[in-house]
């Protein structure tokens, strides 16, 4: 008997290395190979104990360098990777716009693969994170998970903000969490590079 499915989609900049809102993709691959190795040991491994993991990816790429980030993926997901789209220009004129676009497509391939099991949901992870240890694989999964609240330094001062580098949607919520997104996502701040769970 096959074991559940779980689907990861990776997005954002593959070459980020640099602050919150600043979009630079011309940081060294190297960094982009560490995140997901962590990924791939700290979350994906961790899954596998139970479940299938699939990962599709969607990322803006350095200049030029669309198939090394597309490599990378290949040699640390092996056949776990289904689809990588790596470009060197943003998929949308806003963060907003970029999710929505990377949601879809998401749903796009799975309707395109005709999935013989549906997934029992979707982890959505920033490429320019680095997970630290292991825990994130025993979020629930029937329900929305965020690690929520976090602080930022705007202006000197430090602000309470919604952590969106990384959040699970169970498949039971897919639809009504694409729905919501044009509402409720300009609530929504991701902030840092670096997680720390």
């Amino acid at each position: 008997m096959d074991m559940p499915t779980i689907l990861l989609l990776i997005r954002g900049e593959s070459h980020k290395q640099d602050k919150i809102k600043i979009h630079n993709t011309t940081g060294d691959i190297q960094w982009f190979q560490k995140n997901m190795q962590a990924l791939l040991t700290h979350l994906i491994e961790p899954l596998e104990k139970t479940f299938q993991v699939r990962i599709f990816a969607d990322l803006r790429a350095a200049e030029n360098d669309e198939i090394n980030t597309t490599t990378v993926l290949e040699n640390i997901f092996k056949k776990r990777l289904l689809v990588c789209r790596a470009q060197q220009h943003h998929f949308g004129i806003n963060t907003l716009a970029s999710l929505v676009g990377t949601w879809d497509g998401l749903t796009h391939e799975m309707r395109k693969r005709d999935c013989k099991t549906d997934p029992l949901g979707c982890y959505l992870v920033h490429a320019d994170m680095l997970l630290k240890r292991k825990g994130l694989a025993d979020w629930p999964k029937d329900k929305v998970c965020f690690p929520w609240y976090t602080n930022v330094h705007v202006n000197g001062a430090i602000e309470r903000r919604v952590n969106d580098v990384i959040f699970y949607v169970p498949k039971q919520c897919f639809q009504h969490f694409r729905s919501l997104l044009p509402v409720s996502y300009t609530h929504l701040r991701a902030h840092e590079t670096v997680l720390d769970l």
